[in-house]
């Protein structure tokens, strides 16, 4: 598995990474034949950062009103004075250089994370299926799939942070709520559920759906097997969210 260079795919791989989004069916039978991956990586991150950039005042007015209400209801703060819990407070309003540079280089770590995990569980999913698609055409697949799952969910969400502006937003929940899905449905539910919601969203089911005809087209995995492991993605990603949700309390 080797990251190809834009130009040695001769164009092939940006076509792929576009094709995943208007014409999946074409860009999983490409990549079956030819597992690219460097574009969509390209493009996948220069979306997150883009969209992270747009995020960022709205990240920061809602990190305040998180770690507030983690401080009144979380065990963990208990023990902290109130001079700490106001240098903490203080350090999330105005963060230093290194940690702004951190949250970007995070979102491109979590990209390379989130396609790892997904390769490795449609792996499964396509042996038990017996699928034919290997690792590298099922992480190829994966990066592209990221696209819109990743790098359009963060551009929407961005768009939306400028639009309404950075007081809208009490909490990261709140952030993470706009993008359309469950729980912009039942916005008056928190803890694990509302977590769990939050996972559920147009761009998440919108990836399960590429993953699915991933293992359909790529792998050649038929009937209800192709679903298995693009759910399991799904619910696990649900229940991730859910269990974070519930140690913020938001």
């Amino acid at each position: 598995m080797g990251l190809e260079s834009p130009e040695a795919s001769n164009g092939n791989g940006l076509k792929t990474a576009l094709d995943t989004v208007v014409a999946p069916k074409d860009a999983f039978e490409s990549l079956r034949s030819a597992p690219t991956w460097g574009w969509a990586l390209i493009v996948a991150a220069v979306l997150l950062v883009a969209g992270n950039a747009m995020q960022r005042p709205a990240q920061l007015h809602a990190a305040i009103g998180t770690l507030q209400h983690m401080m009144a209801t979380n065990s963990l703060f208990s023990s902290m004075s109130d001079a700490q819990k106001q240098e903490a407070l203080e350090k999330a309003q105005h963060p230093s250089a290194l940690q702004t540079a951190l949250s970007y280089v995070g979102v491109v770590v979590s990209l390379f994370i989130a396609a790892l995990v997904n390769s490795v569980v449609l792996l499964l999913a396509s042996l038990a299926g017996r699928g034919t698609a290997d690792f590298k055409r099922l992480w190829a697949g994966s990066m592209n799939i990221a696209i819109p799952t990743f790098g359009l969910n963060y551009v929407v969400l961005g768009a939306i942070c400028l639009v309404l502006g950075p007081e809208h937003f009490q909490t990261s929940a709140d952030i993470m709520r706009s993008a359309p899905g469950l729980a912009t449905i039942v916005p008056d539910a928190h803890g694990f559920l509302g977590g769990a919601l939050l996972g559920l969203n147009v761009f998440t089911v919108w990836g399960c759906g590429l993953n699915v005809t991933m293992m359909r087209v790529t792998s050649g995995v038929r009937g209800a097997a192709a679903w298995i492991g693009p759910v399991v993605v799904l619910l696990g990603g649900a229940l991730i969210s859910g269990a974070s949700a519930n140690f913020t309390g938001i």
